[in-house]
């Protein structure tokens, strides 16, 4: 299902290019764009009953990015990781100052960090702990055979628990940083609206990704590049995970007797082409569900 989120964002961002955009509609607020997001992009039936062949040809698009990313080996992932994991690092840090600039942008951050966020919901709702340690095993593929295929790929001299520690705190230092780029853009809808920030909806998962921060971006200069380029950071950060994902499945695979002498690109290929069915389930009207 993973490559099915990246090929939604895939479907959005060269969506973004038609004269239909929704985005670039000024009347556009975030329950419409994300009722077009289900409707149009990723399917809101609870049955399915077609094939939305778009989605399946960005799914296999998106397999073949993975596929070339770590069929060769580790010297070629390494470097095509420096620019799926760089570039969304320059993209957070050009969303955060261009969202921090914005009329209103205080009350967002207020509502994010500050003297508006409600902190004693860690108290109340003890279930927040449980649900923010499931997303960080998530973010950080913690059981996944990712971080340890990684580390089989480096010298045995490697200070392991040091990396492990940068990995942690870098992926939790990414995810704080995007809370203020989002919420100060979040603030500043409000600020448009002219309504409280706790009146603006679907500040989470498909409600928050594509309908209220495309529609904030949307409103700024030049905004439907900008909501190109959040769609654009968006394909870039999953691709990364999805690579990154597979790399664990073809190492164990290959430390098999069945795949052991075989070569990693077969190896690779092979799993793209199983994900690539699987995902295909996904793919369909009712993929969402």
């Amino acid at each position: 299902y993973y490559s099915m989120l990246i090929a939604w964002c895939w479907n959005a961002f060269f969506d973004s290019w038609s004269k239909d955009a929704p985005w670039k509609n000024d009347d556009l607020d975030g329950d419409a764009a994300y009722m077009y997001f289900l409707t149009n992009i990723a399917g809101i039936s609870k049955f399915a009953t077609k094939m939305i062949w778009a989605n399946v040809g960005y799914s296999f698009l998106t397999w073949a990015l993975v596929f070339v990313s770590i069929a060769f080996g580790k010297i070629w992932t390494g470097r095509i990781t420096y620019f799926t994991m760089g570039f969304p690092f320059i993209l957070l840090f050009v969303f955060l100052f261009r969202g921090i600039s914005l009329k209103g942008a205080t009350d967002g951050i207020n509502l994010y960090i500050g003297g508006n966020s409600d902190i004693n919901v860690l108290n109340d709702q003890p279930t927040v702990w449980t649900e923010a340690v499931t997303q960080i095993f998530f973010s950080l593929s913690v059981t996944f055979g990712t971080m340890t295929a990684y580390g089989s790929l480096v010298p045995r001299s490697e200070p392991a628990f040091l990396n492990t520690i940068v990995i942690a705190c870098t992926n939790c230092t990414f995810s704080f940083i995007a809370g203020f780029a989002v919420f100060s853009s979040i603030g500043h809808l409000a600020y448009l609206k002219n309504v409280d920030v706790t009146e603006i909806e679907n500040f989470t998962s498909f409600g928050l990704v594509f309908g209220t921060w495309p529609v904030v971006l949307a409103t700024l200069p030049g905004g439907m590049h900008w909501v190109r380029l959040l769609f654009l950071n968006l394909i870039l950060l999953g691709l990364d995970s999805a690579f990154s994902i597979l790399e664990g499945v073809v190492t164990v695979m290959g430390d098999t007797t069945f795949f052991k002498d075989k070569p990693k690109w077969v190896v690779t290929l092979i799993f793209s082409v199983i994900g690539f069915v699987c995902s295909l389930l996904y793919a369909t009207d009712a993929g969402l569900f």
